[in-house]
């Protein structure tokens, strides 16, 4: 986690790739559905003009009919999105006309309004927006000297330690002034872990943004921390497909994402969940027409995305292999183009998007799929539990694989065995390596180092 004193707004990141292309293609035909309700602009996507919704956005222009409309379809919540994916769209086309795509000249656009401000803070030194583009450029005509030349790539070697330091984050947090942070992994996991301070609520964050933080973590660190927003995120690296979820309160505690009505409407063709075979990971098709099988939102799969043509996605550098497995042909219809995102979300009835898992973090136990976050985070929810990863093992004369729960969860789902260690594998992220858990030996049970006999399944654990 590293303290901010201001960061973009997340919609300028560049994650609903395929939305705004979209947007950009139908902005023509929109001008005409174009409304202005009580000072509010609604843009209105080519494919979103039907009647019902147009008079939906109409009547959330009225004060008692508004609030109502606002608090159950989020109505204008969905347009403001989708005002801001138009407004992004018209920004990248114009750095792209004038040739100023480069994050460079976003950051002297930040120079320039604000020159005195302080950009980076540290406890060896503080920069300005004006000392830090000084410093910059300095390194620029130092790199220029040595004949680099554009598009040319240059490694950095910065000094880095894997090492976080959760009695440091808060006094850095307090000393620095930060409004907001960026977390990423499990890292939230281990500050909760920590002992109480002072600090804990001694400081001037008022948002939190980032991606992973667990469901079962979200509230206690939100009230421990008195953090009152949460900005979760949920996008690739490749940003074909992604998510936002700005939460107050508990309702949207848990969820990646949230798409009101009109947002409901708009992507119902565009991020479909699918159902795939869990043993090959491949999309289940029907043996008769050779098409996938789409699954309710509520129920949830692997999601994927419609794609306009394959330039949508810019690929992976030099591995043409790994860049075709991720397109998807004859989904639906013949001659469709899918983006496949491997991993899986359901989205509820009232727009909440809620990750299940990564594709493969499942395991097949009594004839059903368990997502094996849906388990961690129950276990995870126990009282002296600092952390649950739940990974399956290949277990002897049983078909599949099987890794306060009984009363949270359904039968299939309930653990058999527990491993004990004193340190995880993780990645860069924090987030567990669970394939490396489940490679060492299945046939036996570590507690805390100590070799224990192979459980049989009618042998009672909890």
């Amino acid at each position: 986690m590293t303290p901010l004193k201001y960061v973009h707004h997340p919609s300028r990141n560049p994650t609903l790739k395929v939305t705004r292309t979209k947007l950009q293609t139908t902005a023509a035909a929109s001008r005409t559905a174009d409304r202005k309700v009580r000072g509010i602009a609604f843009f209105w996507p080519g494919s979103v003009t039907e009647p019902w919704i147009v008079t939906a956005a109409a009547v959330a222009g009225t004060t008692l009919a508004g609030m109502y409309l606002d608090a159950k379809y989020h109505v204008r919540k969905d347009i403001r999105e989708l005002n801001r994916g138009r407004t992004v769209v018209k920004m990248y086309a114009e750095a792209v006309r004038q040739n100023r795509v480069s994050l460079w000249y976003f950051f002297e656009q930040a120079v320039n309004r604000k020159p005195t401000h302080e950009a980076i803070w540290s406890r060896t030194g503080c920069y300005t927006f004006a000392e830090t583009h000084i410093r910059a450029t300095q390194y620029a005509h130092w790199f220029l000297s040595r004949g680099v030349k554009p598009k040319d790539y240059v490694a950095f070697f910065l000094t880095n330690s894997p090492d976080f330091l959760t009695s440091q984050f808060w006094r850095d947090i307090h000393d620095s002034k930060a409004t907001y942070f960026i977390y990423v992994g499990e890292t939230a996991r281990y500050l909760l872990a920590a002992p109480p301070s002072p600090l804990d609520t001694g400081h001037n964050v008022r948002c939190m943004h980032g991606n992973g933080l667990r469901p079962d973590v979200w509230i206690k660190f939100r009230d421990r921390f008195n953090v009152p927003e949460v900005s979760e995120f949920f996008s690739s690296s490749e940003g074909v497909f992604g998510l936002l979820n700005y939460a107050r309160g508990d309702y949207f505690a848990g969820a990646v994402g949230h798409n009101g009505l009109i947002g409901r409407q708009y992507y119902k063709n565009i991020f479909v969940p699918v159902a795939t075979d869990e043993a090959t990971g491949a999309i289940s098709r029907d043996p008769v027409t050779g098409f996938a099988y789409r699954q309710p939102y509520e129920v949830g799969g692997e999601i994927i995305v419609q794609l306009p043509d394959k330039n949508s996605f810019a690929g992976y550098y030099n591995n043409p292999e790994a860049t075709a497995k991720k397109f998807e042909r004859d989904v639906f219809q013949k001659g469709d183009l899918w983006y496949r995102t491997g991993d899986a979300l359901r989205r509820t009835s009232d727009g909440r998007w809620f990750f299940l898992d990564r594709l493969g973090d499942t395991f097949r136990w009594k004839g059903e799929n368990v997502s094996t976050a849906e388990v961690a985070e129950v276990l995870g929810n126990y009282p002296g539990v600092v952390e649950a990863n739940v990974y399956g093992v290949l277990l002897p004369n049983h078909d599949g694989r099987a890794g306060h729960t009984r009363a949270h969860l359904p039968k299939y789902a309930v653990p058999l065995f527990l491993r004990l260690v004193m340190n995880n594998i993780v990645y860069h992220s924090r987030k567990v390596r669970s394939t490396s858990l489940s490679e060492i030996s299945a046939t036996e049970i570590y507690l805390i180092g100590i070799t224990s006999k192979f459980l049989t399944d009618k042998q009672q654990v909890f």
